[in-house]
C-alpha cells in the first residue's frame, strides 16, 4: 500500500458551495489570511490550532497538522499503532471507550463523549471535533464527490476511505479517525445524531462576511437600541409636559393671586373714598348750618335793633318782685318774664336763657312758638322809695324795653 497524500475534504452543502465562490472573488487586506473557501481571517490566528476558517484551511496546511495526519497514517497501515503515553491513567490500553471521540489530528490521546461533538465547544483543542458543522442535514456534511485519485480497488474485509485509502472493515465506526479524511466515521449514525443535535450557529467565526448569527445579534440589538431609545424619548416627553404643566399650574396660581390682591386693593380705594365722601358731605352739611345759624342770628339782630340801656326810676328796680311792680305789660310780639321785664317770643325756647330767672326756658316741651303766650299777671307796683334810696340801675342779661319807670317817668 502506498504512503498517500494527507488531503483534508470538507464536505459542504450548495449554499455553501455558492459562499464560497462568492468569497473567492474577494482580496483580504493586509494583516488577513485568505482561506481556500475566500474567507478572511486575522493572519494572527492562523496556526493557532483552531478553526477560523470554516473550510479549516487555516490549520491544515501547518506544519504541526501535516506531521499528526502523517503519524496518523503510518500508525494504522502497519497495523501496530504506536500510541504515545497517555493524558489520563483512565486510558491505560491507549483506546477510547466506546462511547467515546478520539481527537483525530492530536499526536496525544484525547477522548470525548460523542455527544460533544458539534456542540460548539472546542473540545479538542485544534477544532476537529466542531468540523463540517456549520450548516445543513448530516447527510449533506458527509457526502461529497471522490478525489480523483480514488482508485475502488480495496479488497475483502476493507473500506475504501473517501480519499482513496483501504483500512480494515472493521475499524469503520470505531469512533476513531482512520480514514485520513475522517470518512469512516462521518457516515456513521452515532455522527449524524451528533451533527443534527448541533445548532448550525453554534460555532461563532471571526472571519468575513458575518455569518447570519450575528446579523440576527446585531438586529436585535438594533431593536433594543431603538426600543431604549423610544422610552427615552417618551421619558422625556413626559417630563417635558409634566414641567409646562408644572409652569402653567405656577402661572395660574400666580394670576389668581395677583387678581386677589388687585381686587383687595380696589375694595379698599372705594371704601376710603366712600369714607372721604361721607366726611366730605358731613363738613359740607355743617357748613351750611353754621352759616344759615350766623344768616339767622343776623336777620334777627338786624330785626331787633341795637340793644337799648335799661334804666329803673324810682324805688323800681328789676330785683324786686313782681307783684311790687305795676303792670306796665309787654308788646305783642314779646313775653314777659316772671321777672317782669320783656323779651321777644322767638327768644322762648331756643335753649338759651334771656329772662333774669330764665323763665324762657321752662316748660319748653309742652310750650310752642306758634301756640298763644300765657302771660303771668301784672304785679302790682312796689311802693315808692325815696329818691335819695333808688339803687343804683344794674343791666342785666337779656333785652329789655326802653322803660324809663312804672310810673311813666
Amino acid at each position: 500500500m502506498r504512503n498517500p497524500t494527507v488531503i483534508l475534504v470538507l464536505p459542504c452543502s450548495v449554499g455553501e458551495t455558492e459562499k464560497r465562490q462568492a468569497f473567492h472573488a474577494q482580496t483580504c487586506d493586509a494583516g488577513e489570511f485568505q482561506c481556500g473557501n475566500g474567507e478572511c481571517v486575522p493572519e494572527a490566528k492562523k496556526c493557532d490550532r483552531k478553526y477560523d476558517c470554516r473550510d479549516g484551511t487555516d490549520e491544515t496546511s501547518c506544519d504541526y497538522f501535516v506531521a499528526a495526519q502523517k503519524a496518523h497514517h503510518d500508525s494504522h497501515t502497519a497495523q501496530q499503532p504506536t500510541l504515545p503515553a497517555p493524558a489520563h491513567q483512565d486510558y491505560e490500553d491507549g483506546e477510547c471507550s466506546d462511547q467515546e471521540f478520539r481527537c483525530p489530528y492530536l499526536v496525544e490521546l484525547k477522548c470525548f463523549h460523542y455527544e460533544k461533538l458539534c456542540d460548539g465547544v472546542d473540545d479538542c483543542g485544534d477544532g476537529s471535533d466542531e468540523i463540517n458543522c456549520e450548516s445543513g442535514s448530516a447527510d449533506e456534511r458527509v457526502a461529497q464527490p471522490n478525489p480523483p485519485d480514488h482508485r475502488g480497488n480495496c479488497g475483502s474485509g476493507q473500506f475504501q476511505c473517501r480519499s482513496g485509502d483501504c483500512i480494515e472493515e472493521s475499524l469503520k465506526c470505531n469512533r476513531k479517525y482512520d480514514c485520513t479524511d475522517g470518512s469512516d466515521e462521518t457516515e456513521c449514525d452515532y455522527y449524524k445524531a451528533a451533527m443534527n443535535r448541533h445548532h448550525p450557529n453554534s460555532v461563532q467565526h471571526e472571519a468575513r462576511p458575518a455569518q447570519p448569527a450575528n446579523e440576527e445579534a446585531r438586529r436585535r440589538t438594533d431593536d433594543l437600541q431603538r426600543r431604549e431609545q423610544e422610552l427615552r424619548r417618551r421619558e422625556e416627553e413626559e417630563r417635558r409636559r409634566e414641567g409646562e404643566e408644572r409652569r402653567r399650574e405656577q402661572t395660574e396660581s400666580q394670576r389668581e393671586q395677583e387678581n386677589s390682591r388687585r381686587e383687595e386693593q380696589r375694595r379698599i380705594e372705594e371704601d376710603l373714598r366712600r369714607r372721604q365722601h361721607e366726611d366730605r358731605q358731613r363738613h359740607e352739611a355743617e357748613q351750611r348750618a353754621d352759616a344759615q345759624r350766623r344768616e339767622d342770628e343776623k336777620r334777627r339782630t338786624q330785626a331787633e335793633g341795637p340793644a337799648k340801656e335799661v334804666r329803673f326810676s324810682g324805688e323800681h328796680d328789676i330785683d324786686g318782685p313782681p307783684e311790687d311792680y305795676e303792670d306796665a305789660g309787654c308788646l305783642e310780639h314779646e313775653f314777659m318774664c316772671h321777672t317782669g321785664e320783656c323779651i321777644d317770643k322767638r327768644r322762648l325756647c331756643d335753649t338759651r336763657i334771656d329772662c333774669l330767672d330764665g323763665s324762657d326756658e321752662e316748660n319748653c316741651q309742652e310750650t310752642r312758638l306758634d301756640e298763644p303766650i300765657r302771660q303771668h299777671p301784672a304785679a302790682p307796683a312796689p311802693p315808692a322809695r325815696p329818691e335819695h334810696q333808688q339803687p343804683a340801675p344794674t343791666v342785666q342779661r337779656g333785652i329789655f324795653r326802653n322803660v324809663t319807670g312804672c310810673n311813666g317817668v
